[in-house]
């Protein structure tokens, strides 16, 4: 398990121990619990990404459900995904990226909530990880597969 927490205001992280290569297809599944705080992204991004664009909901590099409120969020476009509102700590978020297929999907608790976004343009980043943007001091996560 590895677990990390926003020591500031906002901190990101690139929370996978290796980044994917994204030539080598296959299914890639992580899954992170929500330890503390209610303000996260989490999802995938281009092992490039730039810390500062990423939180600022503006990000381009990357594909992220926000457990406020439950929508995707990528090039400065917030889309309504799942009906599940804020989530609470304790909720376990998976992360399911298909590169055969080239989509991510997010599931809640075990609960596939469905795809997420098609037809993700790998050829524009050659390595994704596994990512997460914190908010607030003291927000905490935890890889727990």
């Amino acid at each position: 398990m590895t677990k990390t927490d926003a020591s500031e205001d906002w901190s990101v992280t690139a929370l996978a121990q290796q980044n994917i290569d994204v030539s080598k297809r296959g299914k890639h599944i992580w899954k992170v619990r929500i330890d503390r705080g209610i303000y996260q992204m989490i999802g995938v991004a281009s092992s490039t990404l730039d810390q500062n664009e990423f939180c600022n909901h503006a990000n381009s590099v990357g594909w992220f459900f926000y457990t406020a409120n439950s929508a995707v969020y990528h090039e400065n476009k917030t889309v309504p995904y799942a009906p599940t509102g804020q989530l609470p700590e304790g909720t376990v978020i998976g992360i399911h990226l298909d590169l055969d297929e080239r989509t991510l999907s997010f599931s809640v608790d075990d609960k596939m909530l469905g795809v997420a976004v098609k037809n993700l343009p790998l050829e524009k980043f050659p390595t994704l990880t596994l990512a997460c943007c914190l908010y607030w001091s003291g927000t905490e996560v935890t890889i727990v597969e």
